[in-house]
């Protein structure tokens, strides 16, 4: 009787252990994976935000004619192409995809900023471009804020015994928001 009440027992307790465990592991996977999606909305909301700026911008911008018309082009086209991924809750990569090639367009502008004195001189252009290099700064920022999340979450969720959980629950590694371009350059922002 003392064996089978020991049995009893252990199995009890094994299944507390093992019961225990799967919640920590599924509360802890949840807990770093809204990590990874409050980091991702920083984000978003700061590119949004940069991107609210550029039709004033571009404007002032346009007014000078010292850039050509395809770069303003593609920074209009690449602005809709964002806001439209955005607003129909694109993935990651493809809003980081979008990004990487606007920002590279952007770097574009702000290097013919700095190099046309008339255009430096300009109090409203210059606010603007100080706010556009305000917002990639913050990015910066979010973005490194993002990977790490991603980082912690994706070592969580591989790690033992989470591993052994987190695929069950639906749990899968999370992409890093990169900052290199398709062609292979990376961006120096």
């Amino acid at each position: 009787m003392n064996m089978k009440v020991l049995v009893v027992v252990l199995v009890v307790g094994l299944l507390i252990v093992t019961g225990a465990l799967v919640v920590l592991s599924y509360n802890g996977a949840v807990a770093k994976e809204q990590a990874v999606n409050e980091n991702l909305s920083q984000i978003k909301n700061r590119y949004k935000t940069k991107l609210d700026i550029l039709p004033v911008l571009l404007q002032q911008v346009d007014g000078y004619k010292v850039y050509e018309s395809g770069l303003l082009t593609n920074i209009t086209e690449l602005r809709t192409q964002w806001m439209t991924q955005y607003n129909a809750g694109a993935s990651a990569e493809a809003l980081a995809n979008t990004s990487a090639h606007l920002d590279q367009n952007l770097t574009q502008i702000v290097l013919t900023w700095e190099n046309y004195p008339v255009l430096t001189a300009d109090a409203i252009v210059s606010q603007y471009m100080g706010e556009v290099v305000d917002q990639n700064e913050q990015l910066s920022y979010a973005r490194a804020q993002y990977n790490a999340a991603v980082r912690d979450y994706n070592s969580f969720i591989r790690s033992f015994p989470n591993n052994v959980f987190a695929g069950s629950f639906g749990f899968t590694d999370k992409p890093y928001w990169g900052t290199e371009l398709p062609d292979g350059d990376t961006l120096n922002l």
